[in-house]
Order: C-alpha cells, then sequence, then structure tokens
C-alpha cells in the first residue's frame, strides 16, 4: 500500500512539474502575442494568443484563468486589427468575413462590447460597398445592372440589421429604379420619406412617374400619360408633369384640361412663348 501512495506522489509532482511548465510557455507566448499586436503584426499576435490560450485551459496553476481571459481579450483584438487591415487595403468584402468571425468570437467570449463593435463595422461596411457600386455604375455602363444588383443586395444586408436607415432606403429605391423595378423603388422611397429624408424622397418619387407619364406620351396612351403625371405633380409640382399632362390632354381631345395643365406650367416657366401661344389658341378654341 505504501508503495502505491509513492507512485502516486511521484505522478503528482510529475503533474504539477508539466503544469509550470506550460503555464510559463503560456505566459511567454502571451506576451510574444501582445508585442505583435503591437508591432502591427496581427495574424502572428491572433496564432500567438490562441496558442497561449489552449496551454493556459490546460493549467491548474493560479492565475491561469486570468491569463485565458487574457488571451481571449487579446485574440478578439487581433482578429479586428487583421479586418481594419484588409479594409486599409481596400478588400472590403474579405474584412466583413473577418468581422463576422470576430462577432462570433466575441460572443463565445462573453465580450459584448466587442461584438457590438465588430457588428457595427459590419453595417458599415454594407453601406460603404452599396455606395462604391453605385458609383461604379454610373461610369461603368456596360455592367451597370450587375453594379446595381450588387448595390441592391447590400443594402438589403444592412436594412436587415438596421431598418430605420433612411439612407439605405433612399439608395435602395434609387437603384431598383434604375433596375426597372418600379414597384420596389417607390416602396424604398415611402420608407425614406417615413424616416425624414422627405425632400429627397419625394424628388425622386416625383421623377418616377414623370418618366413613366413620358413613356406613355411617346407610347400614345394619353389617358395613363395624364394620370403619372398628375401623380408626379402630386408628389411634387413641377413643370415636365404639367406639360406632359397638357399635351397629352390636348391630343386626347380634353381642350379644358389642357388649358388647365398647360395654364399651370406656365406658372412655373411662365417665359415659356411656345406654350403661352398653345394656351391662347386653346382658350379661343372655348369661346
Amino acid at each position: 500500500m505504501k508503495k502505491i501512495f509513492v507512485i502516486l506522489g511521484i505522478a503528482l509532482l510529475s503533474a504539477g512539474a508539466v503544469s509550470a511548465q506550460n503555464f510559463e510557455s503560456a505566459t511567454n507566448k502571451a506576451k510574444e502575442a501582445n508585442e505583435a499586436l503591437v508591432a502591427d503584426n496581427a495574424q502572428a499576435a491572433l496564432d500567438g494568443f490562441m496558442q497561449a490560450k489552449a496551454e493556459a485551459e490546460q493549467c491548474g496553476d493560479e492565475g491561469a484563468a486570468e491569463l485565458v481571459e487574457s488571451c481571449k481579450q487579446g485574440i478578439t483584438l487581433a482578429q479586428n486589427k487583421l479586418a481594419n487591415d484588409l479594409i486599409d487595403a481596400g478588400k472590403l468584402k474579405e474584412a466583413i468575413a473577418q468581422l463576422e468571425q470576430n462577432v462570433k468570437t466575441a460572443e463565445e467570449f462573453g465580450m459584448e462590447e466587442a461584438k457590438t463593435k465588430a457588428a457595427e463595422k459590419i453595417q458599415q461596411l454594407y453601406q460603404a460597398i452599396a455606395s462604391s457600386e453605385i458609383k461604379a455604375a454610373g461610369t461603368d455602363k456596360e455592367n451597370r445592372a450587375a453594379h446595381y444588383t450588387e448595390a441592391n443586395n447590400y443594402l438589403d444586408l444592412l436594412l436587415a440589421a438596421e431598418p430605420d436607415n433612411g439612407k439605405a432606403w433612399l439608395q435602395k429605391g434609387q437603384v431598383n429604379s434604375a433596375l426597372g423595378k418600379k414597384d420596389i423603388a417607390i416602396a424604398a422611397f415611402e420608407k425614406a420619406k417615413e424616416l425624414g429624408l422627405e425632400n429627397d424622397a419625394v424628388k425622386q418619387l416625383s421623377n418616377i412617374f414623370v418618366k413613366e407619364a413620358s413613356g406613355f406620351l411617346k407610347a400614345g396612351k394619353y389617358k395613363e400619360a395624364i394620370a403619372s403625371a398628375l401623380k408626379s405633380a402630386e408628389y411634387k409640382p413641377n413643370a415636365n408633369a404639367y406639360k406632359i399632362a397638357g399635351v397629352a390632354s390636348q391630343k386626347a381631345g380634353d381642350l379644358k384640361g389642357a388649358t388647365e395643365y398647360l395654364s399651370k406650367y406656365l406658372e412655373i416657366n411662365p417665359n415659356d412663348a411656345q406654350i403661352k401661344a398653345a394656351v391662347d389658341a386653346l382658350k379661343a378654341q372655348a369661346k
């Protein structure tokens, strides 16, 4: 029986020695990782903190738990630094993937503040990518639709996380208007209007309907042209809408309507001699 206790004692001493060695190794690796982080070597820092954490978790020494917590903080900081490096390099989509990992890690470690900051940065990148794609669409005519579609995808991601972002709703309206998705564009502009961007949203809504009215007029659909033009003017009184409504009314044989709408046009553009002459002629016909 005594021999068994002696052997057990030797085993415990060996375990204690190994544990002490592991703690010392973990501490050294954590210090090296911290130095790497200060030196802007985020990947080396991340690898070091993860190795140090794994070793510290195997230790029973006093202070090991504290070292583990320090390593967790170091891991989240290193992941965030890697994301920032990608942002600085213009690799925004790769940065999002890195930040998503950062969110998962912070959640696993119970670090709510780090999780929130990473999530907020992801939303900022959604906005940045969408804006960049919209800008690119303005110069890349051949791939314009592809840029607008990509912008719309990132705006949807942003709005899923931040549904009260009026600017994002306004951009979503612009993108879908450009893609010919009228109903989606109108709904987005209406939402932007609700969220305080009334002037910009109303202008865009008015433009949608005046363009539609112009198309109907060219196609000889005078009733539809008048309806769309008046809808445009309902959002924002504008000369183009009243002119289209007036011309469409005249072509449809509604001289009273033509006089009314072209007169409203002249209230905005009083120096248009051609339209003034047309209104005078319409009034003379009505007598």
